[in-house]
């Protein structure tokens, strides 16, 4: 049943409200100042493997993460704790779903966003755009190939830029020609909550003959 449980995916409402109330558990922590969610839930896909939240803060910084690390490994919903290391908690919560969450450096916070936001070929795209352009692209940064020099890394519009592409929101990252549309500044413009306009109610109505 455990083996089920932790090899199964799960239905994005579901990942995303065990997401919601662990960022509101993880805000009431002074010092960290921006929690986001990372993977599949942060593309919109419809279902998630597991979940993948990343923090950044004054919290986070390497003479004082500790703290917050072992606030995280307290979370009250944490069913089994998985790791537990300098700057990543991972754990299963009661459903089986597992999370991992990791305290990083402001500087490299937009990296690691972009690097474990994915997908997978996309990441692989982007790497192989940045190596053509001497830089070499990692979860900590974008450096330079020939010296290691740090290029970007605080955000992921930096990161883009630097590449010569726009943002590419994360609900199109699929290697489905959004970087050759980033690049030509032709990226669509996605649906938001401000635009819609309306609410819609539609219910089927089943007529009973009576005879």
């Amino acid at each position: 049943e455990d083996y089920k449980q932790s090899s199964g995916r799960f239905l994005l409402d579901d990942a995303e409200l065990a997401a919601e109330k662990l960022i509101e558990y993880l805000r009431r922590f002074e010092g960290l100042t921006t929690i986001l969610p990372a993977g599949s839930l942060r593309r919109g896909r419809d279902t998630v493997g597991d979940l993948d939240i990343l923090a950044t803060g004054p919290a986070c910084a390497e003479d004082c993460v500790n703290a917050a690390v072992e606030y995280v490994a307290n979370y009250p919903a944490l069913n089994t704790l998985l790791a537990k290391g300098q700057n990543k908690v991972s754990f299963r919560l009661r459903s089986g779903l597992q999370v991992d969450v990791r305290l990083l450096p402001e500087g490299s916070y937009g990296a690691a966003l972009q690097y474990f936001t994915g997908s997978k070929m996309h990441n692989v795209s982007i790497r192989q755009r940045a190596l053509k352009r001497g830089y070499t692209l990692s979860e900590y940064a974008l450096a330079k190939v020939d010296d290691g020099a740090f290029v970007a890394g605080a955000t992921e519009e930096e990161i883009y830029g630097a590449l010569g592409l726009d943002w590419i929101p994360p609900e199109l990252r699929e290697n489905n020609g959004e970087i050759e549309a980033a690049e030509e500044h032709r990226l669509p413009k996605l649906i938001e909550q401000a635009d819609i306009r309306g609410d819609v109610h539609m219910q089927d109505r089943k007529s009973t003959r009576l005879n």
